[in-house]
């Protein structure tokens, strides 16, 4: 699997061969990319990503998502521990 999710309204730079560094950091921010293998396990309802290489180089390995399908929707939620004050973290995905 390969992931790439972009934020459409980055800014563009002033100059593409010189970007300033507050550039260089909104592009950051908004652009997360990630691939992998990855295995389902229909009976507990979640999905293992294995990690080959992230954006955020700590991110690699194994990370859980608990899936539910609901039409043409996949909901995909993080596992628990969350990131403190995160109450829930999740992607809907919409089958074109």
């Amino acid at each position: 699997m390969c992931v790439i999710l972009v934020n459409p309204d980055r800014p563009l730079w002033k100059s593409e061969d010189n970007p300033t560094p507050e550039e260089i950091k909104s592009a950051f921010d908004g652009f997360i990319a990630y691939y992998g293998s990855y295995e389902v396990d229909e009976t507990e309802g979640f999905i293992i990503h294995h990690i080959e290489a992230h954006l955020v180089p700590n991110w690699t390995g194994e990370q859980k998502r608990y899936f539910v399908m609901s039409g043409d929707l996949l909901t995909l939620k993080v596992a628990p521990p969350l990131e403190e004050g995160l109450v829930e973290y999740k992607l809907v995905w919409e089958r074109a």
